[in-house]
């Protein structure tokens, strides 16, 4: 430095000291320096607590999107019990009606029973349970790993070439990457009973039914926004039912009458009015219809413009039977709001000697059933 540019230096850093080197003048800097502690406090304050609720608010959005996520497994565990269940159920009856018609002594739920060549009245199938293992009906179904619910495609999101504007591209791609899951689940039953609740003697029909408990262990992983993955737990509880009917008579079920048919969807213009898990679950539908105070009825599912105010205004009577749940909620005006929760996932089917086989006429007997699997609860892993 110049020596003459060191001395100016000097001399005004003298006169700063001997301007201010009293009570008033470090008074005054004392101020200054706090006003500027005080400042920066006030606005590091609000900064930080912004950007802390923001990372709370985002978390809670993760774990709410994670949580409707989770609720969606529901469907597809359910229908994987259906589906496996109807091709088991068909074979063992399959089976029985085989056995029951050859040469060999065979096992029917522990006990020995004739044949129809050795003793034709003690080997009538109208004696005995449809199901000759019940208890091992989901053997071998433990459950699942790494499956999906491809929410991209079921909404048809993808990435469209054609947008050129970064920032719409870069928002597609979280959108999509959060909608990524997968999820493993295992499977857990329990035979409960089974009974004859219709039969008016030999050469009519006789009517049985079966039930089992059936809990799904769900652990599904999600995509956080800027939070990586989460990963959430879900149990499930599902009543299946079966409503088995023996036929002794001519029975049409050669060759594809009994393939499995898909139930009939019920319209869902409904499923956005409820939160997931409440009264409507995330992707089921059941009849709805809101009774007036006069007695007259309207189907929401066919007009939900005319039903109106459907927010029930108090709790909800829960009735349930073997194979539906009714819930009836008030509403405003002295009208009640009636869910009709049928065979939530319910499927017909049935079983002769030549189901699957190419064959025309009707075969010698047969049995008819109705699988149904409702979903009984849902709810932590902690309950």
């Amino acid at each position: 430095m110049h020596p003459n540019k060191t001395t100016q230096s000097k001399s005004k850093l003298k006169k700063f000291i001997k301007k201010y080197n009293n009570s008033r003048g470090w008074l005054l800097i004392a101020m200054v320096f706090f006003f500027f502690v005080l400042t920066t406090a006030a606005i590091i304050v609000p900064v930080s607590q912004t950007a802390y609720q923001l990372s709370n608010t985002l978390f809670e959005e993760n774990i709410r999107r994670s949580e409707q996520i989770l609720l969606t497994t529901n469907s597809p565990i359910r229908n994987y019990v259906v589906d496996e269940l109807y091709k088991r159920i068909q074979q063992q009856l399959i089976e029985h009606i085989a056995k029951s018609g050859g040469s060999t002594n065979y096992i029917c739920q522990g006990v020995e029973v004739p044949t129809s060549s050795t003793d034709p009245e003690g080997s009538k199938l109208e004696n005995q349970f449809g199901l000759c293992q019940p208890e091992k009906l989901f053997e071998g179904m433990d459950g699942n790993t790494n499956q999906t619910i491809d929410f991209n495609k079921a909404f048809d999101l993808k990435l469209d070439p054609s947008i050129e504007n970064e920032d719409s591209k870069l928002a597609i791609e979280k959108i999509m990457r959060q909608n990524e899951n997968s999820y493993d689940y295992t499977l857990r039953t329990m035979f409960v009973r089974q009974e004859v609740i219709e039969y008016k003697g030999v050469g009519k029909p006789r009517t049985e039914r079966y039930h089992w408990l059936t809990r799904a262990d769900v652990i599904a992983t999600t995509n956080g926004f800027n939070l990586g993955k989460i990963h959430q737990p879900l149990v499930i509880y599902y009543d299946v039912y079966l409503l088995n009917e023996f036929y002794p008579n001519q029975f049409y079920g050669a060759g594809s009458a009994c393939n499995r048919k898909d139930p009939i969807a019920i319209p869902c213009p409904l499923r956005d009015l409820f939160e997931p898990g409440q009264l409507i679950g995330p992707l089921d539908c059941f009849p709805v219809t809101v009774i007036n105070a006069d007695g007259s009825a309207i189907s929401c599912n066919d007009d939900i413009i005319a039903c109106g105010d459907i927010k029930p205004t108090g709790g909800c009577i829960v009735s349930s039977g073997p194979t539906f749940e009714k819930s009836e909620c008030p509403l405003s005006g002295g009208r009640t709001l009636n869910i009709f929760k049928v065979g939530v996932r319910a499927i017909r089917g049935c079983a002769s000697l030549n189901s699957g086989r190419t064959k025309t006429g009707p075969d010698p007997k047969g049995y008819s059933f109705v699988l149904t699997v409702r979903t009984v609860s849902i709810g932590s892993s902690y309950n």
